[in-house]
């Protein structure tokens, strides 16, 4: 079997190279392999791949009891790639038990299990974004190594980033400044004025969808504040690169624009997070903490609360309609309570438009 898994990875690299899957998703099923499979397996004694059986993965799921039943879904339907795409292929294991539908029992989902990444609520999100902005920033500001308070300033940008544009944490590290459009769309002041007012709207394919999509984003002065702190941040460092349409927005200028892992910014969230943990409130309706997910599910929250289109917002969001309603509508209904709860003073009933169907 750890043969057999060595091949398949080398397969999968493979494909990453081709640009038929991302590195995430080659991580993701790796790791699903070696820290699950594998393991499950020298549990029931089958170290070969001549030693699988019908029941070979009948309790899987049970073995797997404290992951989400979400989790163990996904990791079946990775573990069902490495048999069709490598076993089977290979002659290592009979195609006949691929076909069997009760090899595998994956668990149902009910709604309580979707409730992972909750959104932020308003309070929290000022708490968690004025740490990262402040004493996460400034604790590096005197820091011999300026690397430090770069990386910094990038994370407090890309958590703005995401909050307000609804983009998926791996949208965001492939984003690069030809994709982003600034454009001066000035507004009314209270007063009666107006004054200018920077919307970017940022062009994108998702990753999992592959679906190209337009957002407008009220990130134009954001964008343009860490523009102007990356030219700067060159100039002052003496670093022989330069900005171009083609440069990764959250790029190292260092190791020639090259952009961070995926999981150093999810190492720097959880930091943010656990610094002022015991003043969040969480999300009313789920127990699970805030990832960096929940900036996505945060901006398509709010324009629900809001009361934004939900063609529109789907559109955006790079989401079906159902799939938005189920994965996403959280929202306290207390938010939009005056529209079912408000009375109309001063109307009354207008008697001629009754119709008296016994008449």
């Amino acid at each position: 079997m750890e043969s057999a898994l060595g091949g398949f990875e080398k397969e999968e690299l493979l494909r990453v190279k081709a640009g038929h899957i991302t590195e995430e998703t080659h991580r993701n099923k790796i790791r699903t392999l070696r820290k699950h499979l594998i393991p499950f397996l020298e549990s029931k004694y089958v170290v070969q791949t001549n030693q699988i059986r019908p029941d070979s993965f009948q309790d899987y799921a049970l073995w797997r009891a404290n992951a989400s039943p979400l989790s163990i879904n996904r990791e079946i339907v990775q573990i069902r790639d490495f048999l069709r795409n490598y076993l089977v292929r290979h002659r290592l294991m009979p195609a006949e038990l691929l076909a069997d539908k009760g090899l595998f029992r994956k668990l149902p989902i009910r709604q309580t299990d979707l409730m992972a990444n909750p959104a932020i609520n308003p309070e929290d999100w000022k708490l968690i974004i004025d740490w990262i902005r402040g004493p996460f920033r400034k604790e590096v500001e005197e820091d011999s190594n300026h690397k430090w308070h770069y990386w910094r300033t990038a994370f407090w940008h890309f958590a703005l980033l995401l909050k307000n544009s609804g983009m998926s944490p791996e949208e965001a590290i492939k984003l690069k400044w030809k994709q982003i459009e600034f454009r001066n769309e000035p507004r009314r002041t209270s007063r009666g004025g107006t004054e200018d007012w920077i919307v970017t709207y940022i062009n994108t394919v998702r990753s999992k969808t592959k679906q190209a999509r337009e957002i407008p984003c009220n990130q134009g002065r954001e964008l343009q504040r860490w523009l102007e702190f990356q030219s700067q941040y060159i100039k002052d460092n003496n670093i022989s690169t330069e900005i171009t349409l083609d440069t990764h927005v959250f790029g190292q200028p260092m190791k020639d624009w090259r952009p961070w892992e995926r999981n150093q910014f999810g190492k720097a969230w959880i930091k943010a997070r656990n610094a002022v943990g015991p003043q969040l409130k969480g999300h009313k309706f789920s127990k699970k903490p805030y990832t960096l997910y929940s900036l996505r599910s945060t901006f398509i929250e709010d324009h629900l609360v809001k009361g934004t289109d939900i063609f529109l917002l789907s559109r955006i969001a790079g989401h079906d309609v159902r799939i938005l309603q189920r994965h996403y509508e959280r929202m306290d209904i207390r938010l939009r309570s005056r529209e079912i709860t408000q009375i109309e003073f001063g109307k009354t009933k207008d008697e001629s438009l009754l119709i008296n169907p016994f008449e």
